[in-house]
């Protein structure tokens, strides 16, 4: 066997008169593919620091985000908007949305929970619109299980259900470099996933075609597992496996190939590795002495060797800091370009910051006050100015399972780069055992590389990226004739008073206009007026459809808060004087219930009773020209109900209204509740936006939302897919409600210092302080100070960050409380 020695690091960005090797044809081809593909293809990432690990409804969800470009993690000045969702898994739909502006590449932001929210499991979804062009698998995206607080909140999913309860396990074979060689040795990996979606324990046998046992194989860590083969000409394999809940199933193996080449790593020791290369006996007569390249690539950084086939095995040896940290994909190409071989492989550089954490003490009593200081050092033990977010949990209250948990590290080192869900990502980065090691290296075996494929870059044409970066807001639409007709070289005005903005422009030949770079803040209604008897319509912001999560997923994620910690939560909220007083309404058994004469089926929903379960439903369409929504509905609804002060409806057949009681009903906007007042004021929704509004005034409907709607609710489902493509309003004149920056709320901290009747209420915080910007100074030092709740027991501090170098770091630190 020939070993060949590998040469240097060669960077994308060099010029190629300064390499050290002789190239190939080939060679400058994937280099040049590669530099054009990455030049128009920057990666960027976001990662989210959340303030705790799962929420009871009520809660608000507080959140930092690092947005960064390419493989050194550095901040991005790529985008300047950053767009945030809460989406529920139950119905795939967003419940919540927020425009984020993005600042030296961070930004942050929240999702208040209403009271009412369901139990289970909901994910928060973020992404520039550049992202966009590596499609849904590139956005930030975590699940976030949440208990209720009131009773009769949950929604079952049935369907999930029964499709676990269906499905049997399975499991997926992966030959190390992608393909098993006649006559050649072959590391083979496999996941073994039960029908939680979950890895799952199985061992079993291979036997050839004659039944003959081969090899035996079982599972190591979360279902994957591994062992070799040496297939032979003219034999089959298959494997005889047996999962851990009894179920049995038989699978064939992939074919083994008369020609070829295998590719095999070996993680020779903490400083280099070593790729051996075979080729089969047909592929080295057939190609003896030809030149292949093997290129080790990460991000834009490409490394590779050109070599002749001169002997059937030969061997690399390569320096692990030659390599870049985190993902590297090892890929061999044939002497006409083809990829042939591909091999993930894991290097686990020790270059993030060191982070320390310490506290004035190592012991507080209840509502005593704790300084905290943090100390970040880069590798060389240099001081760094970083940006950190910092949250601050009680973790009785909050137990943590800490190999499950997504970090910045292990988000952007590892789990970004990877198709699919990785179970324990936070285990990778646990230790550096050899045990740890040897389970990361499975993972690389099993999961898919997610940003590119090598034949789509080879085949690539210079092709420009359909969505461009997102700096500020833009606006466009149309102006028609009063026959709908395209009205060309029209002069749009548009207003915003409250921040004294004022555009002009002028349609192009198809009646088009644009108004960009707007920088609105908040929630704001623009105006827009057109010259002469002329109609505008303004288009609907495109946002990415939402994909639905598997169902078995759903089914795990909603596991991780444990029933005794739902419960715990739950008591907690009615400690805290949050819950409502209200009449408590009797509950009634839904699937019961006669049909009304008025039920329309409906597309979806936010009814929590289920599409269409109210007591009366109220199309979009059948509103006209109103004012305000409320205006319009006092004419709409059937009865039972009046007017009272500020034009607010009031039920007369609700529980507390039969009992002489006088409370507007309660509007709920897309699953979220608001005043009325609230609704009419801030001008949240135009009614023609409206998909749908249910009327709730019964017991059967009202029970589900619990004292907070006893006065009756409203439903409002706004319309979202294909059922708007713009909004319309009279002739000549357009008012348009515009979500602009949101502006984050400040995390309430509470001060002990002074004794006041509010500090008299039970202080049964979970999260004791979040705080989303905390800066280093020129030395590397920053500090900051809160209060402690009632809470006894162990306090958990996180601290993340980044530098201006792209250099990542995180750190816990934990504290009692007596």
């Amino acid at each position: 066997m020939r070993v060949i020695k590998f040469i240097g690091i060669f960077l994308l960005l060099l010029p190629i008169a300064s390499r050290a090797q002789v190239d190939s044809a080939i060679s400058k081809l994937i280099f040049a593919k590669l530099k054009s593909y990455s030049k128009n293809h920057i990666v960027e990432k976001a990662y989210l620091h959340f303030d705790k690990p799962y929420y009871a409804a009520g809660d608000t969800i507080y959140f930092k985000a690092y947005v960064t470009v390419g493989n050194e993690h550095q901040l991005s000045a790529l985008s300047g908007i950053l767009h945030a969702e809460l989406i529920s898994n139950t119905n795939n739909r967003i419940l919540q949305s927020e425009n984020l502006e993005i600042t030296s590449g961070v930004t942050w932001g929240d999702f208040a929970l209403p009271d009412t929210l369901p139990k289970g499991t909901y994910r928060v979804r973020a992404y520039t619109r550049w992202m966009r062009n590596n499609g849904e698998p590139g956005f930030f995206e975590q699940t976030i299980p949440v208990a209720a607080v009131r009773a009769n909140t949950s929604r079952q999913n049935k369907t999930a259900a029964n499709n676990i309860s269906k499905a049997k396990p399975d499991i997926q074979f992966f030959p190390e470099g992608g393909n098993l060689i006649i006559d050649v040795r072959s590391r083979i990996a496999f996941k073994a996933i039960g029908t939680n979606g979950l890895g799952m324990a199985a061992e079993g046998e291979v036997v050839d075609n004659e039944n003959k046992h081969v090899s035996t194989l079982k599972t190591t860590h979360l279902g994957m597992g591994d062992f070799f083969l040496k297939p032979r000409q003219g034999k089959t394999y298959t494997v005889k496996i047996k999962y851990a809940n009894g179920m049995g199933d038989t699978i064939a193996l992939p074919k083994a190939n008369d020609t070829g080449i295998a590719l095999a790593v070996k993680d020779d020791s903490v400083r280099s590795i070593t790729i051996k290369l075979t080729a089969g006996k047909t592929c080295y007569q057939g190609n003896r002495n030809k030149n292949y390249t093997l290129c080790i690539q990460s991000g834009d950084k490409l490394n590779y060797l050109i070599f002749k086939l001169d002997t059937p095995e030969l061997s690399v040896k390569i320096l692990k800091r030659d390599l870049q940290p985190g993902i590297n994909r090892i890929t061999l190409f044939s002497p006409v370009g083809e990829p042939l071989n591909e091999r993930l492989i894991f290097n686990q550089v020790d270059d993030q910051l060191k982070l320390k954490i310490s506290s004035d003490k190592t012991s507080y009593s209840k509502r005593e006050k704790v300084t905290v200081s943090l100390s970040a050092l880069k590798k060389e033990n240099k001081p760094v100015m970083g940006d950190f977010s910092v949250a601050v949990t009680d973790e009785n209250k909050l137990p943590v399972d800490e190999d499950a948990e997504s970090t910045i590290l292990n988000n952007l080192l590892l789990t970004s780069d990877l198709k699919g869900y990785v179970e324990q990502p936070n285990y990778y980065f646990s230790s550096t055992s050899t045990e740890v090691i040897l389970n990361l290296d499975l993972l690389m075996l099993t999961q898919g590389y997610r940003h590119f494929e090598w034949k789509k870059v080879m085949n690539d044409n210079d092709q420009q990226p359909v969505y461009q970066p997102e700096h500020l807001f833009s606006l466009t639409g149309t102006v028609k004739t009063p026959g709908g007709k395209p009205a060309p070289k029209s002069e749009v005005s548009l207003a915003l008073i409250k921040q004294l903005l004022a555009r002009d422009t002028t349609t192009d030949v198809n009646g088009n206009f644009e108004f960009d770079n707007l920088d609105i803040a908040d929630t704001a209604k623009l105006l827009l007026r057109v010259k002469g008897n002329r109609t505008i319509a303004i288009n609907n912001p495109d946002y990415p459809e939402v994909t639905p999560i598997s169902s078995y997923n759903a089914d795990t994620t909603s596991q991780k808060i444990k029933p005794e910690i739902a419960d715990a939560m739950k008591k907690r909220y009615e400690q805290s004087g949050n819950m409502k007083t209200g009449i408590t309404l009797k509950q009634v058994d839904i699937k019961s219930r006669k049909e009304h004469p008025w039920d329309t089926p409906l597309v979806h929903s936010d009814n929590l009773n289920g599409p269409g379960r109210a007591d009366q439903v109220i199309m979009g369409d059948q509103l006209k020209s109103c004012g305000n929504i409320i205006e319009c509905l006092y004419s709409l609804i059937k009865g039972g109900v009046r007017i009272g002060s500020g034009g607010l409806i009031y039920s007369l057949h609700t529980p507390i209204a039969l009992n002489g009681n006088t409370k507007p009903m309660i509007v709920i906007l897309d699953g979220l509740p608001i005043r009325q007042d609230q609704l009419i004021a801030e001008g949240r929704v135009n009614y023609t936006d409206v998909y749908s509004i249910e009327i709730l005034k019964s017991y059967m409907y009202l029970t589900i939302y619990g004292s907070e709607a006893a006065a009756g609710a409203i439903v409002i489902t706004t319309k979202h897919g294909g059922e708007s493509n713009d909004i319309t309003m009279q002739p000549g004149l357009t008012t348009y409600n515009f979500n602009g920056f949101y502006k984050a709320r400040q995390f309430y901290s509470p001060k002990y210092e002074v004794q006041t009747p509010a500090n008299n209420k039970p202080d049964v915080r979970t999260t004791i302080y979040w705080q989303p910007v905390l800066i280093t100074d020129k030395d590397g030092n920053a500090s900051f100070d809160y209060y402690n709740a009632d809470g006894p027991g162990t306090y958990r501090v996180v601290i993340e960050g980044i530098d201006g170098e792209g250099n990542i770091g995180r750190q816990v630190y934990r504290y009692k409380v007596e």
